[in-house]
């Protein structure tokens, strides 16, 4: 039998899931809560939801505060918490196009993705949100079954590693599938507070 990811509930929507798709708080010697990036930090651990509703109806009805079983310094707004988790998601996504590209596992552009597609080498394809929407679904008529597709809101924050690309195609599975989870995060959070 196959071990699976261990499994733990969402604070806010009680709703049970893997581990790897929640994101987990802890609490800080001073009693912050505190965002644990990469699911490592010591101490007790209670997980939300990448979802902003469940991030609201954990903070309005102080599950935090009863989770960890104390008083805490938590933010009032929801949008304070999604602000850092964004922030934290697009330089998770910059730090694997960083990897990709400087480990060749990437496509920088028209030609470059054209010619890797018609391969069968593109795992996911990263497509500016300023293309336009005919652009759009061009290169998406382009795509196999099987290739992810995630257009992306402020691509311009990836130039200093991508140049001013508006196509990126990810040649490694791994790191495909790491930045599409990182979009979609990104995608079920942002509401325009960036």
């Amino acid at each position: 039998m196959e071990k699976g990811e261990p499994l733990r509930s969402c604070i806010g929507c009680r709703s049970v899931k893997d581990k790897n798709v929640l994101l987990r708080y802890v609490l800080s010697p001073e009693n912050e809560l505190v965002l644990d990036y990469n699911s490592k930090l010591p101490g007790r651990g209670c997980y939300v939801c990448a979802d902003v509703t469940c991030l609201d109806k954990a903070i309005k009805q102080r599950a935090f505060q009863r989770s960890f079983k104390s008083k805490i310094v938590v933010v009032d707004k929801t949008e304070d918490f999604i602000k850092v988790i964004l922030k934290r998601s697009y330089g998770k996504i910059a730090s694997y196009l960083s990897f990709a590209v400087r480990g060749k596992k990437v496509a920088l552009g028209t030609l470059a993705v054209e010619l890797d597609l018609k391969k069968g080498r593109i795992a996911l394809l990263l497509i500016s949100s300023d293309m336009s929407a005919s652009a759009v679904d061009k290169w998406k008529g382009r795509l196999k079954n099987n290739i992810n597709c995630k257009v992306v809101e402020k691509f311009e924050g990836f130039e200093p590693i991508i140049g001013n690309r508006k196509v990126v195609g990810i040649r490694d599975e791994g790191l495909a599938l790491e930045i599409a989870r990182e979009i979609e995060i990104i995608e079920k959070l942002d509401f325009n507070i960036l």
